[in-house]
């Protein structure tokens, strides 16, 4: 698991606002944690794993499991496999909130392109159901439950 690091993310509004949705006291899996920044954003009583492709290869590997909720924000645009990462968010809590910038097109590195309709097909045939939250800059925030 990744070491607690300064939290310097680029993105701390995206970030409190999908802590905003996190219950107190829950148990937290940041899955492309970056610099951790979500960490000091999470409601009272929360615990914190944070993990990182220098940990794990989020994209082909079992993610770790015996969390309430799955944080993934601004993971799927770069996975070559967003359907396995959606399964193993859904293997590892019952509530997993992230991100998704349904519009950006020109990022190098981004294998796979998700439209909206696309990416709630995927959720339905991994097990659960999506739920959008709303928006932060030009990316949708999205709920998905077991």
């Amino acid at each position: 698991m990744t070491t607690k690091r300064e939290p310097r993310d680029r993105w701390p509004g995206r970030l409190a606002a999908l802590a905003a949705h996190i219950p107190p006291g829950s148990r937290v899996l940041d899955a492309g944690c970056g610099a951790q920044g979500l960490q000091v954003l999470l409601p009272p009583g929360c615990s914190y794993v944070g993990v990182d492709v220098e940990d794990l290869d989020l994209d082909r590997q079992a993610w770790p499991r015996g969390f309430d909720v799955v944080v993934a924000a601004g993971l799927l645009e770069y996975l070559a496999h967003p359907y396995h990462a959606l399964r193993q968010m859904l293997k590892a809590a019952p509530v997993s909130l992230f991100s998704y910038a349904h519009k950006l097109r020109t990022v190098p590195d981004r294998p796979v392109h998700l439209e909206p309709r696309r990416l709630h097909r995927l959720v339905s045939h991994a097990g659960g159901r999506l739920e959008p939250l709303g928006r932060w800059q030009k990316q949708t925030l999205y709920r998905m439950v077991r």
